[in-house]
């Protein structure tokens, strides 16, 4: 397991061409990001076929090609700041940290779910007419903003939901969370719901970026929960989380990653084998470094990660460059961003492209996160056949 520091070192040698990728530059010491020196060369061999050019022309072509374009204000003004760093690798994983070289956070104190949950600051519970789309949100402070991810997992009430829309529920505010069901087979309980530090796998975050229904909810569900080996009398997607062999996988990655971002950190991108996977963005590293861990797990424990074998053989010469992340984070910027609905005290925003499906939350003026996926995902396999293993149960060779 390859773990690369980027808080420590920046300055590393990279394996990748001169010719085709130059190293990576310290996010802190290179104003202008690596991302432009290294889209450039990309564009122009994709789009002229041209190497040798002019380095002043290549300066301009490099601003011209990472402005953003057609965002919303807070989202565009974010961007513009932004540089991508080293990667923290743990296998076939990449995490690139994102840096900004001009940091403005939301104003106040500011919490995530599971820390509200845990600090009693927020209460969730079914509504007096309890129903499958909405729970019932109270922030009982008096100053702590707290931030609630689409995709994330409240465990308990009368079915466990996942929360349809990024959210802001401001100090003394009480709104109704619109969410969707991911246990099918319950309708009883308490009424009073857990945070349980998960969030949905990633092929599920995209669907919740791009819109969907129930019913596509509980395929995608129940195609996870097999693919994944794991039974669940409710069909619950939190018993994919408590699965030995899962979380294995989970902690491992953990231990690879996690400690090594950047404090700095605002946003990541996730790369796997050679292909990007997707990316979040926050107002604060401390939004960012809180909700890391449960990010990485949702791609670490998707279907189509799961149904990789880890003793396939890398091929794809891409895997040693840096371009999916840098490509990846070039279609963001010039994607465009409109406003949409969300309850609370923000206003939703929302990126659809044909590859890209994202969403998020801003306090405006202030930018506060901006989670997009890939919107091509594999399709479900069929159930394997009686007395096939999962590959993370087999032996080593």
């Amino acid at each position: 397991m390859d773990r690369t520091n980027p808080k420590a070192q920046f300055r590393c040698k990279t394996q990748v061409p001169q010719s085709l990728n130059p190293p990576l530059r310290d996010a802190k010491r290179d104003s202008t990001g690596f991302h432009k020196r290294t889209l450039f060369r990309i564009v122009l061999r994709k789009l002229m076929g041209v190497m040798l050019i002019m380095s002043g022309f290549t300066f301009a072509v490099a601003q011209e090609v990472t402005e953003p374009r057609g965002h919303i204000p807070e989202v565009r003004r974010y961007l513009r700041t932004l540089e991508i760093a080293q990667p923290v690798q743990a296998g076939p994983l990449r995490v690139y940290p994102v840096l900004t070289r001009e940091a403005e956070e939301p104003p106040g104190k500011w919490m995530t779910l599971d820390e509200a949950v845990r600090a009693q600051v927020l209460q969730v519970s079914e509504k007096e007419n309890p129903s499958v789309p909405e729970v019932l949100v109270r922030n009982i402070s008096r100053h702590i903003y707290v931030l609630i991810v689409v995709g994330e997992l409240i465990s308990g009430g009368l079915q466990n939901r996942t929360v349809a829309k990024d959210t802001i529920v401001g100090p003394g505010q009480t709104v109704r969370l619109p969410v969707f069901c991911v246990e099918a087979q319950r309708w009883s309980g308490i009424l009073d719901f857990d945070a349980r530090e998960m969030i949905a796998h990633s092929t599920l975050r995209s669907h919740l970026h791009s819109g969907t229904s129930q019913f596509k909810v509980w395929e995608e569900v129940t195609a996870q929960l097999r693919v994944s080996h794991v039974d669940s009398p409710t069909a619950s997607l939190d018993a994919l989380f408590r699965a030995a062999p899962v979380r294995r996988r989970v902690e491992e990655a953990r231990r690879a990653i996690v400690p090594e971002m950047p404090r700095e950190s605002v946003g990541f991108i996730f790369v796997r084998r050679g292909r990007a996977l997707g990316a979040d963005f926050f107002g604060s590293n401390e939004l960012a470094l809180e909700l890391l861990p449960k990010l990485l797990d949702s791609y670490v424990v998707d279907r189509a990660t799961l149904e990789e074998d880890p003793r396939q053989e890398e091929t794809s010469t891409q895997w040693k460059e840096h371009s999916p992340a840098i490509e990846l984070f070039e279609e963001i910027l010039i994607a465009g961003s409109r406003y949409t609905d969300t309850p609370g005290s923000g206003r939703g925003v929302r990126l659809i492209t044909g590859t890209l499906a994202g969403s998020g939350v801003v306090l405006s003026p202030h930018f506060v996160h901006l989670g997009v996926q890939i919107r091509t995902v594999p399709e479900p396999r069929p159930a394997p056949r009686r007395g096939m293993i999962p590959w993370f149960e087999r032996a080593e060779d």
